[in-house]
């Protein structure tokens, strides 16, 4: 044996226990981070400190800027349904490097700004493939 005082180590109740809440928590998880994609993109909200100030439909592609409170910053919506952050007047513009987003529940957030944008949907069951009850 590698560890000679292992031979001693019994499981005990408590193990047991740990080990299914584990087990439960780890399964809810994966349950809410797949049932968060389960929903269609369809709108882009942009939130300044915490408060939505502007709302504006994905199917509408095109440059916005948006200004408020001494931030501004322009977002480009394209043909594919992604948005990206183009352009901040932030002093590290940051933001303006991270990816584009297009699922629901994605954000883009521009912390000297105080802004985030996301992007919600609506529960699309149709996708699917299969429900166990």
């Amino acid at each position: 044996m590698f560890f000679p005082e292992a031979k001693d180590l019994k499981i005990k109740p408590g193990d047991i226990i740990l080990l299914a809440f584990l087990i439960l928590i780890s399964i809810f998880i994966s349950l809410y981070l797949f049932n968060k994609h389960l929903s269609t993109p369809d709108t882009v909200e942009v939130h300044h400190s915490g408060k939505l100030i502007f709302s504006f439909p994905l199917n509408k592609p095109g440059n916005y800027t948006i200004t408020y409170n001494n931030a501004e910053v322009e977002i480009n919506i394209s043909e594919e349904r992604t948005v990206k952050m183009v352009n901040s007047n932030c002093p590290l513009k940051l933001c303006t490097k991270s990816r584009e987003i297009s699922k629901p529940g994605e954000n883009i957030v521009c912390l000297p700004n105080k802004i985030i944008i996301s992007i919600k949907g609506k529960k699309d069951l149709r996708n699917v493939d299969s429900t166990s009850y």
